[in-house]
This record gives structure tokens, sequence and C-alpha cells, in this order.
């Protein structure tokens, strides 16, 4: 009867010490997977027209759909700045199609940028 109460605290005491390591092991998981802060530090300004043209510039060397390679060329801007601003572009030429024919599309661009 001894014997068994005696193992039976020592598991308790190892299921405690085991919890404790899980515990552990996922307070350093949630440190290392919560997302890290932006870098860039001018994350709400409105896009300057060299950055605009830099954009561009992107863009047409690395296509439309590198948003990650295409922001890491622009120091102020983040992957998602660069998706919803070619997004937002995408838009304005289409509604100015009219125009951009005769044009070129860093004129088209430049046009846009300058009437906002």
């Amino acid at each position: 009867m001894f014997e068994s109460q005696l193992m039976r605290v020592h598991l308790l005491l190892q299921i405690d010490e085991l919890q404790k390591q899980v515990n552990a092991v996922r307070a350093e998981n949630a440190a290392l997977n919560k997302k890290q802060p932006q870098a860039k530090p001018r994350l709400r300004d409105k896009w300057s027209e060299e950055e605009d043209a830099l954009l561009v510039a992107q863009v047409k060397l690395l296509g439309t759909h590198r948003f990650r390679q295409i922001a890491l060329n622009i120091p102020t801007k983040t992957e998602n700045q660069v998706y919803f601003r070619l997004r937002y572009l995408r838009h304005v030429f289409e509604q100015d199609k009219e125009v951009q024919h005769n044009r070129t599309d860093l004129q088209c661009f430049q046009k846009q940028v300058n009437t906002k």
C-alpha cells in the first residue's frame, strides 16, 4: 500500500514537471511566432513621386505579382503596401484607358499621381 502511494506521488511529480516543461516550450513558441514589428519607418505616409517611379521601374523589371521582391527594393514600403498600391493603380489605369494608349506607362502613372 505504501509503495503504491509513493509511486503515485512520484508520478504526479513527474506529470507536474512535464507540464512545466510543456508550458515553457509553448511560451517560447508563442514568443517566436509573435508578429515582429515592421522595420520600415514610414508605414503610413503617402506614396511619393520617387517611390511611385521606383515602383513602376520594379514592376517593369520583376513583373506585377512579385510584391515581396518589389518591396525589398523600396526601402520605405512593405509587401502589403506594394500590393495595395498596384491594385489601386490598376483600377485607376482601367478608368483612364483612352488616355493611356497615347502615353507611356510612366507618363500615365505620373499623371494619375499628380492629379491626387
